[in-house]
């Protein structure tokens, strides 16, 4: 069996979930790198974009190492990358993805090789034993449970605050930490999408160390996300967060001085009436989830 020397926490689940916030928070550990998203590295416009350093990415301290020392060992290029990416990462491919778990194809072994040695890349420069990857997607975990020591926290938020959070609207702003425009989302796909996102992460996580938590837990009381790794200092919970080097994630990361409002995101004044029965339905019907 091959040896598992990167440990790796993945944080899956819907977005507007608060998966930036719990990033952050984890990599206020002294040995815990907080990455962010790595999934969008392959993102066109990735160099342009801002590291939540406050540097371009390409000029970044840390990433264009990491970049650098990535594409001198890696099998394939990035734009190879970005098209194993675009297969295995979406919510149409899991049954292809469930098969090669077991069954690996010549494509899956490249995705899987190239990303161990972005881990591995991302280890070496920043020194830290381990790292965080909140890309979100749970298709990503049969990929990263090939090669790494690892831990899944499958976040859930509530139906009513994912839908709430979706309805905010928002322009592509680089500075600002927003890589794209993001217009509202339809009630009826943000819901079903939550189901079944929900569903398919409770599927991947079958055989791999893993917790749920829930959005309301964390944020209410920091301190319950204490023994999720036992890398994590239990004193840095008490303290403002700020990321030094996350990748991609939503504008939060560029934040200095983050302090945790234990309300935010607890009510849904976005939702119509009926938006809010509805969803509150799937709240009722799925409450382990909610």
């Amino acid at each position: 069996m091959k040896i598992k020397n990167i440990s790796v926490i993945y944080i899956a689940g819907n977005g507007h979930s608060g998966s930036t916030l719990l990033d952050i928070i984890l990599g206020a550990s002294t040995d815990i790198f907080s990455a962010g998203e790595l999934t969008k590295i392959t993102r066109n416009s990735i160099f342009e974009e801002y590291c939540s350093c406050g540097q371009l990415i390409g000029e970044c301290e840390v990433w264009s190492k990491v970049m650098k020392n990535w594409s001198e060992k890696s099998p394939i290029t990035l734009e190879e990358y970005r098209r194993l990416i675009q297969n295995f990462e979406r919510n149409k491919a899991t049954p292809i993805v469930l098969f090669y778990k077991l069954n690996p194809s010549r494509d899956f072994k490249n995705y899987c090789e190239a990303t161990h040695l972005l881990f591995e890349a991302i280890k070496k420069v920043t020194g830290k034993s381990v790292i965080v990857d909140s890309s979100k997607y749970p298709q990503r975990i049969a990929m990263l449970n090939k090669f790494a020591k690892l831990k899944v926290i499958h976040l859930c938020r509530n139906a009513k605050g994912v839908l709430n959070s979706a309805k905010k609207s928002s322009k592509k702003d680089l500075r600002m930490g927003r890589e794209a425009d993001s217009p509202v989302r339809r009630t009826s796909k943000t819901l079903l999408d939550w189901f079944y996102i929900n569903l398919i992460t409770e599927i991947f996580t079958l055989g791999v160390p893993s917790i749920r938590l829930k959005y309301t837990k964390f944020i209410v009381n920091v301190q319950s996300i204490g023994e999720i790794h036992p890398k994590m200092d239990i004193s840095t919970l008490n303290q403002k967060f700020f990321a030094e080097h996350m990748l991609a994630g939503n504008a939060l990361r560029l934040k200095k001085d983050i302090v945790v409002d234990k309300n935010l995101g607890l009510n849904y004044d976005r939702l119509t009436k009926k938006q809010l029965r509805v969803a509150s339905l799937f709240d009722r019907i799925f409450p382990f989830w909610a």
